[in-house]
């Protein structure tokens, strides 16, 4: 993914001064967009993969699981 790391230039709720943030590239986000618009079947496959996958690691489960395993 394009991105251009910049920095955080005041404190926000989630984000501090100081930090960095991966800006994202516009124009590379219009070819994956594209890319979803033109291959629709093809998106909704690596989405459905992608849903999977979050909800096998980032469920609530899940993350409990692990936040057991780090104490």
């Amino acid at each position: 993914m394009d991105y251009t790391l910049t920095d955080i230039l005041e404190d926000m709720p989630t984000y501090k001064k100081g930090n960095r943030w991966a800006e994202p590239s516009l124009e590379h986000a219009v070819v994956h967009l594209r890319y979803c618009y033109e291959n629709r079947s093809a998106a909704a496959a690596l989405g459905a993969v992608a849903q999977a996958e979050i909800r096998e690691k980032f469920s609530l489960e899940a993350m409990g699981r692990r936040m057991g395993r780090a104490t």
